[in-house]
């Protein structure tokens, strides 16, 4: 598993197969997940506000591509705000935005372990139309891309 070290970015410790099992050991995140904030504050987050988080996980998702690592499952869970206070939407960019999983979904897709419900993660939303379709040659950047333009809309909208 290629493993970026970043201080927004969980990093990997150690990943292995025990049968049917893939066990994954990375760095703890304290914070609540952009999912977890969601479920709190229902309310559509303005414009600017959105586009300015959206960019510093883009900011952060850009140096794994540079490094040839792509998340290729991002969505509001693997979204965490490291912080010890509550985030608000007054100081929603205060808090560094960190991301889980990355660079984990091709080890994973290519183990060949048995898929949730047919298919490779259980928020297929946030997947491209390459994904779902198990395309191969899927490039990792614009699935990213893809990922973080579902979440800037649920940002804009509170809707799914």
């Amino acid at each position: 598993v290629q493993t970026l070290r970043h201080p927004q970015v969980a990093a990997v410790r150690d990943a292995r197969l025990a049968g049917a099992i893939c066990l994954v050991v990375q760095d703890f995140l304290s914070g609540v997940s952009l999912a977890q904030w969601r479920l709190q504050h229902s309310r559509p987050i303005p414009w600017p506000l959105a586009l300015s988080f959206i960019a510093r996980i883009a900011d952060v998702i850009e140096v794994a591509h540079r490094q040839g690592i792509g998340h290729g499952n991002l969505k509001p869970s693997n979204l965490f705000f490291a912080s010890g206070v509550e985030i608000t939407e007054e100081n929603l960019l205060e808090a560094p935005p960190c991301i889980n999983d990355l660079g984990l979904a091709r080890p994973i897709l290519e183990s060949r372990l048995p898929a949730k419900m047919g298919l490779p993660w259980p928020a297929p939303h946030y997947l491209a139309p390459e994904q779902l379709q198990r395309q191969t040659d899927a490039h990792p950047a614009a699935c990213d891309l893809y990922a973080l333009g579902v979440i800037w809309y649920e940002l804009l909208t509170c809707r799914s």
